[in-house]
C-alpha cells in the first residue's frame, strides 16, 4: 500500500453513511484534501473557508438570471466538498479539536439559511405579487436553522424522561438494527429528514437548476416570446414552495413527536445499542 493510500485510510472515515459521499463527494474531496496539505491553512481554517463559499452561493439564487444560478450551484458543491476536506486535513495532521466541531457545525447552521434566503428573495422578485411567498420562505430560512434540532433535542430527552417513569424504554440489544424502520408518524419523520440536510438540499437544487436551463433553451423559440415565459412558474419557483410548505410540516411534527413519545432516530439507535460504529463523516 502506497503512502497516499496509508494517509487516506487515516484521513477519510472507513464507514460513510451518506449515499452522495459515498459515489463521488469523497472522491472530490481527497485530491483537494491533498492540495490543503501542501499549504499552511489548517483544518479550522477550511471549515471557515467552507462557510463563506457557502453562503455565497445561497445569495447567488437571489438573483436572476442562468449564470447566476449555475455560479450558486457550483459554489454550495464546492462548499460541501469542502466540508468533506476539513476533516479529512484534520486526521490526516492529527489537530481534530472541539473547537473543529464548533466551527463546522457553524457551517450547517448558517449556509442553509443563507440558501433559502437568497432563494426568498429571488422568487419574490419573480413574483412580486404573490406576497404568501414571503411567508414561505420565512418558514424555509427560519426552520433551516439547528435551532430546531436544539428543540426537537431537548424535546426528546423530555420523552426519554417520561418513557422512564412509565418503564417503557427498549430492551438495549448489541446487535445491528434489523427489519424496516417501522410504521406511522415517526418513522415517516425518519424517512423524509434526510431530505432536508444541506447536501441532499443542494442535490435537489442541482436538478431543478438543469430542468430551468433546459426550459430555456425551449422557451427560446417559444412562439409566444420571452415576456409571456416569464410569468411562468420555475422549477426553482417549485423547490422553494415545496420547502416553505414541508419545512413547518416535518419539524414541528417532529417536535412534537419528540415531546409525545421521546424519540429521534439518535436516541432510539443509541438506547438499542446500535450507535457503537457510527463515525462523524466530517
Amino acid at each position: 500500500m502506497s503512502e497516499t493510500s496509508d494517509l487516506r485510510s487515516i484521513a477519510q472515515p472507513q464507514h460513510e453513511p451518506f449515499l452522495w459521499a459515498r459515489l463521488y463527494g469523497r472522491r472530490l474531496s481527497w485530491p483537494v484534501t491533498l492540495l490543503l496539505l501542501k499549504t499552511p491553512l489548517s483544518a479550522n481554517a477550511v471549515s471557515v473557508i467552507s462557510i463563506v463559499v457557502g453562503v455565497a452561493g445561497g445569495l447567488c439564487f437571489a438573483f436572476n438570471g442562468a449564470a447566476w444560478h449555475v455560479a450558486g450551484v457550483v459554489l454550495l458543491l464546492a462548499s460541501w466538498v469542502l466540508d468533506c476536506c476539513d476533516g479529512e486535513v484534520a486526521r490526516a495532521r492529527g489537530t481534530c479539536s472541539l473547537d473543529g466541531e464548533f466551527i463546522d457545525a457553524c457551517r450547517h447552521q448558517v449556509v442553509c439559511p443563507a440558501l433559502f434566503g437568497g432563494l426568498t428573495v429571488g422568487v419574490l422578485a419573480r413574483h412580486p405579487g404573490a406576497v404568501w411567498l414571503l411567508a414561505l420562505g420565512l418558514a424555509s430560512t427560519a426552520l433551516s436553522t439547528r435551532f430546531t434540532g436544539g428543540m426537537i433535542d431537548q424535546l426528546v430527552l423530555l420523552g426519554v424522561r417520561r418513557r422512564i417513569r412509565r418503564g417503557e424504554l427498549p430492551e438495549r440489544s448489541a446487535g445491528p438494527p434489523t427489519g424496516a424502520p417501522g410504521r406511522g408518524p415517526a418513522a415517516l419523520a425518519r424517512r423524509l429528514t434526510p431530505l432536508f440536510v444541506d447536501f441532499n438540499i443542494m442535490h435537489i437544487l442541482i436538478a431543478a437548476v438543469l430542468l430551468d436551463l433546459i426550459g430555456l433553451r425551449l422557451t427560446t423559440t417559444h412562439p409566444l416570446g420571452p415576456a409571456v415565459i416569464e410569468r411562468l412558474w420555475t422549477p426553482l419557483d417549485a423547490v422553494h414552495v415545496a420547502y416553505g410548505a414541508a419545512f413547518p410540516v416535518v419539524k414541528l411534527g417532529s417536535m412534537l413527536l419528540a415531546w409525545r413519545q421521546g424519540v429521534s432516530g439518535r436516541v432510539e439507535d443509541v438506547l438499542r445499542g446500535r450507535a457503537d460504529d457510527v463515525e462523524h463523516h466530517e
